[in-house]
């Protein structure tokens, strides 16, 4: 059976987030072949904001809101910058492409409020080795690649800290770096890298920590992980996919529809297949959600 996770958990122990260098868009506009629910003056249109490389279940909930009479129009990004700043001066209406830690970051950095109007699904992380069939055959020295933004450096050290490879130290906070390790018994060697590119370190270093589902769109074997993230780990809260828009339309009732659509119990299945089993559906109260933003931006706000 698909696996839902409806997480109602405390607030984090971990977060962290960061933006990734500009580049371009291409329009991908929503299909003509939508069911007819209505005279045409009747429908409504909404914008949505995707980047590449997500996982496809666009089609499916534009399916969806067709059978409600709203049109979804699709934006597919390149970098992981432009989807908020699109949302943020209102030329385009939603945003699903992040989570609340990344969210986070950008609305601190840019004085933004765009807020989470739901959640969609959980990506999980994994350890990759082109060399070794276990972490505990890793060699003292091993080097490691890991993502330089700050949401996913976090993230890939927790994943690493569970694994007993290393331990951060008590003031961590939420945005650990590798300066953060208390202990670090094989004197594993970290390497930064954009997320985009970290899938081509795979056949270079002993160890990649990263989403699978991006690892697995560069061909590295996902199925051969040598550890994935707990699912119903409490630090996966900021972590969960979200639908975003301004805060000054989130009570658009179009908008707060089209966000309930994300939820759809037939994605649950929908979602695994078209990840591989990388991601599941996470079903997130919305004020959860917002609550764990809100601590995110005040922990931004004292680190920066």
């Amino acid at each position: 059976m698909p696996r839902t996770r409806k997480i109602t958990t405390p607030l984090l122990a971990v977060a962290a987030v960061a933006a990734i260098a500009l580049a371009g868009c291409a329009a991908q506009p929503a299909g003509a072949d939508g069911a007819d629910t209505g005279d045409a003056e009747a429908r409504e249109t909404v914008t949505i904001a995707i980047v590449e490389g997500g996982v496809p279940i666009w089609d499916r909930v534009e399916e969806l809101a067709a059978e409600e009479g709203i049109d979804l129009e699709y934006t597919t990004f390149t970098d992981w910058v432009l989807p908020n700043t699109s949302v943020q001066n209102d030329e385009i209406d939603l945003n699903v492409f992040q989570h609340a830690a990344f969210l986070s970051q950008f609305n601190v950095a840019n004085d933004g409020d765009i807020v989470p109007l739901g959640s969609v699904r959980l990506s999980l992380d994994g350890l990759f080795s082109s060399r070794y069939d276990s972490l505990d055959a890793l060699p003292d020295g091993a080097s490691v690649s890991i993502p330089q933004d700050a949401a996913n450096l976090g993230r890939a050290l927790r994943l690493i800290e569970s694994e007993g490879l290393i331990e951060l130290g008590d003031d961590a906070g939420l945005f650990p770096t590798p300066d953060d390790i208390a202990r670090n018994p094989k004197n594993l060697q970290f390497t930064l890298v954009a997320g985009e590119q970290l899938p081509f370190t795979y056949p270079d270093v002993d160890l990649v920590a990263g989403g699978t589902f991006g690892l697995s769109n560069a061909d590295v074997p996902v199925d051969e992980a040598l550890a994935t993230t707990d699912p119903d780990a409490a630090f996966n809260l900021p972590y969960v996919l979200v639908v975003a828009a301004r805060e000054g339309r989130a009570d658009d009732p179009t908008l707060q529809r089209v966000a309930e659509l994300f939820q759809d119990a037939s994605l649950a299945a929908y979602i695994e297949e078209k990840s591989q089993g990388t991601n599941i559906q996470a079903i997130v109260p919305l004020e959860e959600l917002r609550e764990v933003l809100a601590e995110l931006e005040d922990a931004a706000r004292a680190e920066g």
